[in-house]
């Protein structure tokens, strides 16, 4: 969720002020996992299977805002690993 609500503020219009508030509630509701988040290409075999795909594209349902999703949004390789170094960022 950390990492879908990052790659939102880069695709579908969600602010970063949104974002910030996300990952704050998250973090504080959540017990922190003590492994690390894998690499992009231990999940990049999940992601190509997942249901919400069509054709090559990994695609993902994204928030433009608190409350307000979207789906079919196609999300580059680059971009899903840049959401995972964010969200090892956070811990």
């Amino acid at each position: 969720m950390l990492a879908e609500s990052y790659i939102s503020t880069k695709l579908s219009g969600l602010s970063v002020d949104e974002n910030h508030k996300i990952s704050t509630v998250i973090l504080r509701l959540l017990s922190k996992v003590d492994e690390p988040i894998p690499s992009i290409k231990e999940l990049l075999p999940y992601l190509q299977k997942d249901k919400k795909n069509d054709g090559d594209g990994i695609n993902f349902s994204l928030l433009q805002s608190i409350g307000d999703c979207k789906q079919d949004y196609t999300v580059s390789v680059e971009l899903i690993e840049e959401s995972l170094n964010f969200v090892r960022k956070l811990q």
